[in-house]
């Protein structure tokens, strides 16, 4: 588990509000923020770092535990 400034829990929802909730955060933090973002959506697993290197941002670190998948993403 990593630092973070905001987390955000998407848990239960599926494709595509897990990306839209995590993008209307990073549109309204600094560059350089940190979201925790907590989902179930298994599609998460190639969504997040697709939506990441298109958007400039970073995944510093993501796992799944339990069904639960978990990013750390830096605002780039």
């Amino acid at each position: 588990m990593r630092e973070f400034d905001i987390e955000l829990d998407t848990t239960d929802l599926v494709c595509p509000y897990p990306i839209i909730k995590t993008k209307k955060i990073l549109n309204e933090i600094d560059s350089g923020q940190v979201i925790h973002v907590i989902t179930t959506d298994f599609g998460s697993f190639k969504n997040f770092p697709s939506y990441s290197r298109q958007h400039g941002h970073e995944i510093l670190e993501h796992y799944e535990a339990d069904g639960v998948y978990h990013y750390y993403v830096k605002k780039g």
